[in-house]
């Protein structure tokens, strides 16, 4: 039986096709995602994200630094320093000052992506100097990203907001949006060398 040439081709660009298709679903696999299931699911997530970043500041001192100045962004500045194993960004520092508090932001990265941000804001028992830096309160949150997407935000009171909170959502957004613009604020202060 003889098979017209444009009939086999075609059947092996539509092969190649599902086979790639198929391919990329099995690689997306691989990489954690949440799941309607959530809780368990989540929970794991979490402490694999949690061991990541433990490993990450236990390893701290022997990644490379790379500082920027931050300001504009608060009335006092701010610092920005960035901890590189090579040219691979680990964790990124940011420190707002202010006459009645600060603020710190600790960025954590696996693979170039964002994994998780820690969020302290303390405020002082009165303006600078007056206060001299003493604590007042401290709000301190957590949040888990997975994909490029907030996974868990743990609020100040150390519970799960709700994902379906619009302040969810806004959190996403301005968390990846600084994220972006703190790696590139480093990268024009020089990558450091492998």
């Amino acid at each position: 039986m003889n098979v017209p040439r444009s009939l086999t081709s075609r059947t092996v660009v539509m092969l190649c096709c599902v086979l790639i298709a198929l391919a990329a679903d099995v690689a997306g696999a691989a990489a954690p995602q949440p799941s309607a299931a959530g809780g368990a699911d989540t929970a794991a997530m979490v402490a694999s994200i949690r061991r990541h970043y433990q490993a990450i500041n236990g390893q701290q001192a022997g990644y490379r630094k790379i500082q920027a100045d931050l300001s504009g962004y608060s009335e006092e500045g701010g610092e920005l320093t960035g901890y590189y194993d090579g040219v691979k960004i680990r964790k990124i520092v940011a420190r707002f000052f202010g006459e009645t508090g600060q603020l710190l932001e600790e960025y954590y990265f696996a693979a170039d992506t964002l994994v998780f941000m820690y969020s302290d804001q303390q405020e002082y028992t009165e303006p600078l100097p007056a206060s001299k830096g003493k604590v007042k309160s401290s709000r301190q949150n957590r949040y888990y990203f997975t994909a490029g997407r907030l996974l868990q935000w743990l609020d100040e009171t150390k519970r799960p907001v709700p994902s379906s909170d619009p302040r969810f959502a806004e959190a996403q957004k301005r968390i990846l949006t600084d994220a972006a613009d703190y790696q590139e604020r480093l990268a024009a202060t020089g990558t450091p060398n492998q």
